[in-house]
């Protein structure tokens, strides 16, 4: 999806309507269009990439070490109240 614009949705309701009309015999209403240009505006802005970016390997390991160091600091935080 390097193609910037409206050239991007233009290609993807091609693809999925030849897809359709393929296996269906006949291509996707409107509606359904409309649909998927909005489903893949949400993936391809702010939401896909930084989903994109959740998912590469460095936040695979840092993540789960952040969330593993603030539990580690919440349990020594408990300690020192208690005593």
């Amino acid at each position: 999806m390097k193609a910037k614009g409206f050239a991007t949705y233009k290609l993807t309701v091609i693809v999925a309507n030849a897809f359709w009309k393929f296996i269906f015999g006949k291509g996707l209403s409107f509606a359904t269009n409309a649909t998927l240009t909005k489903t893949l505006s949400v993936f391809l802005g702010p939401i896909g990439w930084t989903a994109f970016d959740i998912a590469s390997p460095a936040y695979r390991v840092t993540i789960p070490a952040v969330i593993q160091l603030a539990y580690l600091r919440q349990l020594l935080k408990q300690k020192k109240s208690v005593n």
